[in-house]
C-alpha cells in the first residue's frame, strides 16, 4: 500500500467514525499527500467537518475541499433566516439581541458582538447546519464594544479557567496574549486534552483568536 493509499483509507475511517459516510456522497483523491474532496453533502456543516477531519490525518499536506452542498428542494432566503434564527433562539449560549442575521442568495451574514470566541464559533456552526445555507460569513466581534481588558488580566482569567478543570494539568501550559489573540504552548497528554484546553480558553470573555501550539506527550 502506498502512502497516498494509506492516507485515503485513514480519511475514509475518520469519515465513517463521524457518520458522514452514511449521510454524504464524498469522493477522495490523494496525490503526494494533497487531498481533494468532491461530491455532495446535505448541509454546509458536513462539508466543513469533512475538510477538518481530512486535515487531521497524518501525512496530509493540504486539502482542496470541493464538496458541494446538495439542494434537493428549493429554499428561500426567508426560510433560511427563520431556521437560523430558531436555532439561535434555542441555543443556551446564544442571545439573539447580540447577533444580527442577514441572508442573501443562501449566504448567511452574522454581525454584532458576542462575549467569547466559543459563542462566535457556536453561531457559525449552528448557521452552517441549516438546510440551504451555501456559506456563512462571520463578522461577529468578540467582547462588548466598551470592553477594555489588559493583557495580564486576560492571561489571569484564562489561567483561572484552566485551573478549575479536572482533565488537564494547567502547570504544563503556557499562556501568552497579544490584543485578543491567545497563544498556547506546553504539553498535554493527548490530542483530546489539547482540544479540551482550546475549548476552555475559547469560553473566556475577550478571547478572539487562539493559536494552539500544544505538544502531546504520552509519557507525562
Amino acid at each position: 500500500m502506498t502512502k497516498d493509499e494509506q492516507i485515503k483509507n485513514d480519511i475514509v475511517d475518520q469519515l465513517e467514525a463521524a457518520g458522514l459516510s452514511k449521510t454524504a456522497d464524498i469522493n477522495i483523491d490523494v496525490a503526494n499527500g494533497a487531498v481533494t474532496l468532491y461530491g455532495m453533502v446535505d448541509v454546509l456543516a458536513e462539508k466543513w467537518m469533512a475538510g477538518e477531519l481530512a486535515r487531521q490525518v497524518s501525512g496530509v499536506t493540504g486539502v482542496d475541499n470541493s464538496l458541494t452542498v446538495a439542494m434537493d428542494r428549493p429554499v428561500t432566503d426567508a426560510q433560511i433566516y427563520a431556521a437560523v434564527e430558531e436555532r439561535f433562539r434555542r441555543h443556551p449560549l446564544l442571545d439573539l439581541h447580540d447577533i444580527e442575521i442577514g441572508v442573501h442568495d443562501g449566504v448567511v451574514y452574522l454581525e454584532g458582538n458576542v462575549a467569547s470566541l466559543a459563542q462566535a464559533n457556536t453561531a457559525l456552526e449552528s448557521a452552517a447546519k441549516v438546510y440551504g445555507v451555501k456559506n456563512v460569513v462571520n463578522h461577529l466581534k468578540i467582547g462588548a464594544p466598551d470592553l477594555v481588558r489588559d493583557e495580564a488580566t486576560l492571561v489571569n482569567n484564562i489561567e483561572t479557567a484552566l485551573a478549575h478543570n479536572t482533565v488537564v494539568n494547567p502547570g504544563t501550559i503556557r499562556v501568552e496574549t497579544e490584543n485578543n489573540k491567545v497563544r498556547l504552548s506546553g504539553y498535554v497528554k493527548n490530542p483530546g486534552q489539547a482540544e479540551v484546553v482550546e475549548r476552555i480558553v475559547s469560553q473566556v470573555p475577550g478571547v478572539g483568536e487562539i493559536e494552539n501550539n500544544l505538544t502531546c506527550d504520552e509519557i507525562q
